[in-house]
């Protein structure tokens, strides 16, 4: 038993090895668009090498991945496209003069128009931290501490995030458990409620 205990240990430091080195080169200030294909890299060698993994799984599991990675990354490119497209037309600028037209100079009234509303119609079109970068800024213009609106567009997003991206965190999430859409709304409905508590 001493054996395969020593064996665990050793199979956890070497499959921590590529995280390993995602710390040491980001600590050395190694761009990520460079860090990480390294260490996904060292990660794909590992598999193949030292865990003897079969070298079509790894690849088919790399395809796969690729592919559910454009999911999230197809929402955010959106978000930012309509964030972009804001900046570039005189969309952005009526948003916040109507922003403030409707708060009327009231701080309660702009943090909840800004950091809730506004944060809630970005969140259902793109979710995963679009919210908070896009609303955060608007109140910085408007005066307030830039730490102090980060944190508040991240509070008070914090209950519509199980629905962002219509639905994505909830769907994309449990998505190979085999649930049905039943199930998907009685883990929508727990989660908000884990939220509220």
């Amino acid at each position: 038993t001493a054996a395969l205990s020593a064996m665990g240990a050793l199979d956890t430091v070497v499959g921590l090895a590529p995280v390993a080195l995602l710390v040491c080169l980001t600590v050395l200030g190694v761009r990520t668009d460079k860090s990480l294909p390294l260490a996904t890299l060292l990660l794909w060698l590992i598999s193949l090498v030292y865990f003897k993994f079969e070298a079509n799984v790894m690849n088919a599991t790399v395809i796969r991945g690729v592919g559910e990675a454009l999911t999230p990354i197809a929402i955010v490119f959106g978000a930012i496209s309509l964030f972009e497209s804001m900046k570039l037309t005189p969309v952005l600028e009526w948003t916040r003069s109507l922003l403030k037209q409707f708060s009327r100079g009231n701080k309660v009234g702009e943090l909840f128009l800004i950091s809730w509303a506004f944060s809630y119609l970005i969140e259902g079109c793109s979710g995963f931290g679009t919210p908070t970068a896009l609303s955060a800024p608007l109140l910085v213009e408007l005066g307030y501490d830039p730490l102090e609106a980060v944190v508040t567009c991240l509070i008070m997003n914090t209950l519509a995030t199980p629905f962002g991206a219509a639905g994505t965190p909830i769907w994309f999430g449990f998505d190979n458990l085999g649930f049905d859409d039943d199930d998907f709304v009685t883990i929508g409905f727990w989660a908000q409620l884990c939220c509220f508590a």
